[in-house]
């Protein structure tokens, strides 16, 4: 999840990957150590854990990844220990890509609906979308049996809500509305 925190984070490092030409390299590099940190709930824990200290933290992720990233992101997660923020790690994932999906002009877009969608109607719908967002879209497509009918789009925090219950609740409230 985004947060004030993350994003700020996430800015920082972006700014310094844009410096040193390497936005891709710096996301793809913080991505495996947020999965390889996440798949090993005992590492996790050990990190969390109030009677290790931050130095000997620091020397824990200095030891493990010392020789498999550049020296700003080492530099960078020890900023994390050193603030207290190490368990923001995920949402500073998010938030870079969030930067980086700005940069290349792209964002990501989730599509619901009840029933799948023909090639022909996704590739239409998204050839819309991109249109309107005037952005490339990365689309999720969902599939939820509740719900009657229609469509629900997700574009970042934009909701595009063209689903049937949704028509049947604005309809409602017109018709309480009287003539």
């Amino acid at each position: 999840m985004i947060t004030s925190v993350s994003l700020q984070y996430a800015k920082a490092l972006f700014d310094l990957a844009l410096l040193n030409h390497q936005e891709n390299e710096y996301y793809d590099t913080l991505k495996v150590v947020n999965l390889a940190i996440a798949a090993n709930q005992e590492f996790y824990q050990i990190m969390k854990h109030p009677t290790i200290t931050k130095e000997e933290r620091k020397k824990i992720i200095n030891t493990m990844f010392q020789d498999k990233m550049a020296n700003e992101l080492l530099y960078f997660l020890n900023v994390l220990i050193d603030n207290d923020r190490f368990d923001e790690l995920n949402n500073i994932v998010e938030s870079y890509q969030y930067y980086l999906d700005e940069l290349k002009m792209e964002t990501s877009a989730t599509i619901c609906t009840k029933y799948e969608l023909s090639s022909m109607e996704k590739t239409t719908l998204i050839h819309q979308l991109e249109n309107y967002f005037h952005k490339k879209l990365k689309v999720d497509f969902q599939l939820d049996q509740q719900m009657i009918g229609g469509i629900i789009i997700r574009v970042n925090d934009q909701i595009i809500d063209a689903s049937l219950l949704n028509e049947l609740i604005y309809l409602k409230n017109e018709l309480k509305k009287g003539w």
